[in-house]
């Protein structure tokens, strides 16, 4: 089951997930894509997972550099 779900109203994300896990979530999908994905796998815990899962917007990753933009020690 789900423990916490959020809705992006336009403010900020990474301050709402925070708020909740301080180091992050164990788990991040992207349903978006291109436009928001870096910013979501930047959000996942040491140890966590993340991953896209959809491209609603954009169908390329623009600035994707795997290494710098996914926490050290997430599962792509």
């Amino acid at each position: 089951g789900v423990d916490h779900a959020l809705l992006d109203t336009g403010g900020s994300l990474k301050g709402s997930v925070h708020a909740i896990w301080p180091d992050g979530p164990d788990h991040v999908v992207d349903l978006v894509g291109a436009s928001t994905a870096v910013d979501s796998l930047q959000l996942v815990r040491r140890g966590g997972a993340g991953g896209v899962a959809g491209s609603l917007r954009g169908g390329v990753i623009p600035h994707l550099q795997p290494i710098p933009n996914i926490p050290s020690g997430a599962t792509p």
